[in-house]
Formats: structure tokens, sequence, C-alpha cells
């Protein structure tokens, strides 16, 4: 399609497995979810320089309740540190060790921090305190 022409691949599923094979690596990801939520789908990304994996989670007692996680994974530091730089609004705070910026608007709390060359993100209508949990997970796997 026009437009797309730097997409390399593209995959939507809901096998973990899948997308494991079709990013070759194991991309980080909740180890815990708050009470309620599941894995919608999966939606990853292939670029020449850059791998991008979106996890929309659903919430079967609240569907207007939203989180998703972004992995976004870069080939050099140098994309990542930029990528961060863009994003890195709101306050800064420390989960379980690792500096997360923390912003909300329109109802959605956001965290983002790095990874080595990683951007990860998460955006959803959780309270806070119920996210920290989530996002201190990704450190105990």
């Amino acid at each position: 399609a026009a437009g797309d022409d730097n997409i390399a691949d593209r995959l939507i599923t809901t096998d973990w497995e899948a997308v494991v094979a079709f990013l070759g690596t194991e991309p980080l990801r909740p180890d815990h979810l708050p009470e309620g939520w599941r894995v919608g789908h999966y939606h990853a990304i292939r670029f020449d320089d850059e791998q991008i994996l979106t996890i929309s989670y659903i919430n079967e007692a609240d569907p207007t309740a939203t989180m998703k996680f972004l992995w976004d994974h870069y080939f050099s530091v140098e994309a990542a540190n930029l990528a961060l730089e863009q994003n890195k609004d709101g306050e800064l705070m420390e989960i379980g060790g690792i500096r997360v910026y923390r912003s909300s608007n329109m109802e959605k709390n956001r965290f983002v921090w790095i990874e080595g060359t990683t951007v990860c993100s998460l955006t959803t209508t959780c309270d806070a305190k119920e996210i920290e949990v989530v996002v201190s997970s990704f450190w105990k796997q």
C-alpha cells in the first residue's frame, strides 16, 4: 500500500509464540496484570532498524477501560535515546529501581522507560498504584 513502503512486515495475532517467531526475539511484556485484564491481541511490526510490539489488553468487567503496552526496540542506542527524549514528559519517578516517566491526560496514565535500546510504555485508564505493580513486574522476569 502507498505510504507503507517502509514497513517491512506486520503481524496481528493472539498467539505469543507467533510473535516471538516473527520478531526473532522474546520481547519484554508485563508479568503481572491487574485483576480482570487479559491480552486482546498482539500487533508486531518489523522495520529495517526497529521492531515494534503493541499489546492491547481487554477488561471484560469494564469495556471502557483501556491498557496498551508498547515495546519499541531499536537497533542503535542513538535511536533509542532519541525516542526516549521525545517521550520524556511528565514526572520522573522510580519503580522497582527503574527511572520511569509518568504523565497523564484524558484520564489515562502513561508510563515510559528505557531498557537498553528498547523504549517501553504502558498507557492505561487503570489507577497509578495498580500500574506501578505491573511496571515493577518487568524486572522480576
